[in-house]
């Protein structure tokens, strides 16, 4: 890759100013040909009885407690997957994280969203800080500073048991507290379903990714959207607000290192869509940025926001994770309730012409006809549908299609023979 995960831990946390100080400085490519470093320590839901059942249950409504932790130190690696049936599961089971004894969360988001997966979807893609593989495997490589105590919980808010969930945390502990300067990991989950539709109205009504106060720095986001119009959705653009000075961007695409759409999936080190609805379905899309080469600070204050349409003149599904660092302590968020966060049931809408847009029956009154809607293959958590089946598909019509046209035209010719 071309930013290296041990780079990662130095840039991402650590200011310019406070990078002369060890132990909580990392040699980068330099110095990976040096025997002393960090002591590595392991967390993970290995069978504390020495039998093979690495996992844990956790029922409806339930807490489980992943790592609880005294400092300080550094999470470098979060790791897990999930066996659980419920419908949209990555939506009903959320993360949180708590740093040095605080009583709200620095990352309160949804299993799947926190690690990139939208619209509670399972795909593969790989990135810089995060990758969800192949098998439901989940894992996150941004750094996480604590000083007292690092506290991190998964939580069951869906109606069905969780039936096993497995975990991996990699962490580094330090002989030292973080600098004062070094900030803290947050993420928050946000959705607007639908937004609004409010031409004219400029910033004031575009969808919010992010709005924090205090001193840090953005790490970058997830973004998910279901068109419900027709047409093109992304034409909004997006308006970074540092310590209340405002920048327009030229398009919503364009922001996430793409142009003219998302017309297939794709992953990078720092950009990329990996989820893409195949072509004739409903119009979904998740896309990422991680600003870890250009990075945003802000000293008070920072609002992202996107506008959904050129005008914010479109009604269509937003959901977002943000993610940045920051002293503490920072403004509370809190996370939608689970039902705000199910992906909707879309149902298009036929394009039918009708001869008048009402029938006249005799001696009634004339009753209206709606065009007729019917609802396309729903999403399940994992798509049904994937380009390798697609090629199947038209491997095997080509494959059968001489066979049937030599089977006609034998038929045709026996049926003229005297």
């Amino acid at each position: 890759m071309r930013v290296t995960l041990v780079t990662l831990l130095v840039v991402l946390t650590v200011p310019v100013a406070a990078q002369d100080s060890l132990p909580w400085q990392d040699p980068g490519l330099a110095g990976l040909a040096r025997i002393e470093g960090f002591d590595l320590r392991h967390e993970n839901s290995t069978d504390p009885q020495g039998k093979n059942i690495d996992y844990r249950a956790i029922q409806p409504g339930e807490t489980l407690t992943i790592l609880d932790q005294a400092g300080p130190g550094r999470i470098v690696r979060l790791w897990c997957t999930i066996d659980h049936k419920e419908d949209h599961h990555l939506r009903k089971v959320v993360l949180r994280m708590y740093w040095d004894g605080e009583d709200e969360p620095s990352i309160n988001v949804p299993l799947g969203d926190f690690f990139g997966l939208g619209h509670a979807q399972y795909y593969h893609y790989v990135s810089a800080v995060m990758n969800a593989a192949v098998g439901r495997a989940m894992s996150c490589f941004l750094p996480m500073p604590f000083d007292s105590r690092a506290r991190i919980t998964i939580t069951n808010e869906g109606e069905r048991e969780v039936r096993k969930f497995y975990w991996q945390i990699d962490w580094q502990p330090m002989v030292s507290a973080p600098p004062e300067d070094t900030g803290r990991l947050h993420a928050c989950f946000n959705r607007e379903n639908p937004t609004e539709a409010a031409p004219g109205t400029g910033f004031d009504e575009a969808y919010v990714v992010l709005d924090a106060k205090g001193r840090g720095r953005y790490m970058g986001c997830v973004l998910s959207v279901h068109g419900l119009e027709p047409e093109w959705w992304g034409e909004g653009d997006e308006i970074i607000e540092v310590d209340g000075k405002a920048t327009q961007g030229t398009g919503l695409e364009d922001y996430f290192n793409c142009a003219w759409g998302f017309t297939q999936p794709f992953w990078a080190d720092t950009f990329g869509a990996p989820f893409v609805a195949p072509h004739g379905e409903p119009e979904k899309a998740t896309v990422y940025r991680w600003h870890v080469d250009d990075p945003i600070f802000f000293g008070e204050s920072l609002r992202i926001r996107i506008e959904h349409g050129s005008e914010n003149d479109r009604s269509d599904d937003y959901s977002s994770v943000a993610y940045w660092y920051q002293t503490e302590p920072h403004e509370p968020f809190t996370l939608l309730p689970v039902a705000d966060r199910l992906p909707r049931e879309f149902q298009r809408e036929l394009d039918v012409e009708l001869d008048t847009e009402s029938v006249a029956i005799e001696g009634a009154p004339a009753i209206k006809v709606d065009k007729p809607r019917i609802a396309p293959p729903v999403f399940e958590d994992e798509p049904t549908t994937s380009p390798e089946w697609a090629a199947l598909k038209m491997v095997l019509l080509a494959g059968w299609l001489p066979f049937a046209l030599l089977v006609g035209v034998v038929w045709y010719l026996r049926r003229r023979k005297p």
